[in-house]
């Protein structure tokens, strides 16, 4: 009889959330659907990987530390943020785990207006069609004592699918094969 662990169900759900955000563009409501899957996966993930107590997430945590906003996958240079607040630190320096927290809280505190449909007129005519969101994201390093700034972050379904494949990938490879072969042979998810 297989002992069922948290890691277990943890690896399950964030890998589900990741294959439904994986899918090819193109199907109805996709950019809402993008959006609701990154920010969940955003949410989950960055919770876990800064819990110290989660060792085997925590690792992830530090491998972002280590790494840059503006390199890919993160690529916050192609993202074309518009700068809201002044910050201390220059925007290339930004690390991705600052980056990615910042992303977090914006999707996550939405009620402040933190997040805005991005959306196009088609056609000349008066329309408009969602193409995306803009999250008003605030990028600081609380050990530091001192931040980036706020940026506009311009997110499309292909960025957020960039991102959140990204994040839900490291996360579910850093729980290791044993994981991942018992979560898929006993913990089941709609």
């Amino acid at each position: 009889m297989a002992d069922i662990k948290e890691a277990h169900v943890e690896w399950r759900i964030v890998d589900r959330l990741r294959d439904m955000l994986d899918r090819p563009p193109g199907v109805d409501h996709d950019e809402t659907l993008a959006y609701s899957l990154f920010t969940t996966i955003l949410c989950w993930t960055c919770q876990r990987i800064r819990d110290d107590g989660h060792e085997v997430a925590f690792s992830v945590w530090g491998q972002l530390q280590r790494e840059r906003a503006m390199d890919h996958p993160w690529s916050l240079a192609d993202l074309n943020p518009q700068r809201l607040a002044e910050g201390a630190l220059p925007l290339s320096s930004l690390p991705a785990h600052i980056f990615l927290v910042g992303l977090r809280n914006a999707g996550a505190h939405g009620d402040d207006r933190k997040v805005r449909p991005r959306h196009v007129r088609e056609g000349g005519g008066a329309n408009r069609r969602l193409i995306g969101f803009d999250l008003d994201t605030t990028c600081y390093d609380p050990t530091l004592k001192q931040g980036w700034g706020r940026w506009l972050v311009p997110l499309t379904s292909l960025d957020m699918r960039r991102i959140g494949v990204s994040l839900a990938d490291r996360f579910c490879n850093q729980m290791g094969r044993d994981a991942q072969e018992e979560a898929g042979r006993h913990v089941l998810v709609a």
